[in-house]
């Protein structure tokens, strides 16, 4: 009777470990969301694709900010449109730069132009 207790005890123990594998398996699938995604940019490059480092998601519709819009068109970017339909190699554009992740041959995300016409919001004029 205490075997088939301790037996018991161990199947128990190996479906939670393999239910909570399956979890972390199934997040390294998720598709990351498209949208309007923060950036860092380095003030003497701000164009410089490569020099873009993608933050955190923000939203799904333009910004429409004090400090971060599509009105202004000369002035450093602060976020970027990301299409990321066809996007893979990682599970979040996150600290990727803009070039990388855009790339066809690395992780074949795009800049969606879809709402403003370079795919950035800018800051705003001082």
């Amino acid at each position: 009777m205490e075997s088939l207790k301790s037996y018991i005890t161990a199947i128990v123990a190996v479906a939670v470990i393999l239910g909570f594998s399956a979890f972390k398996v199934a997040e390294k699938f998720t598709q990351p969301q498209s949208g309007w995604y923060q950036i860092s940019v380095n003030p003497s490059a701000p164009d410089d694709k490569s020099q873009q480092i993608i933050g955190g998601f923000e939203s799904e519709t333009a910004p429409n900010e004090e400090n971060c819009n599509l009105e202004s068109e000369e002035t450093p970017p602060c976020q970027v449109h990301l299409n990321l339909t066809n996007f893979s190699g990682a599970a979040t554009p996150a600290g990727l730069s803009v070039s990388d992740a855009t790339n066809p041959s690395t992780y074949n995300g795009a800049l969606d132009m879809s709402q403003s016409s370079d795919g950035y919001a800018r800051q705003e004029e001082e």
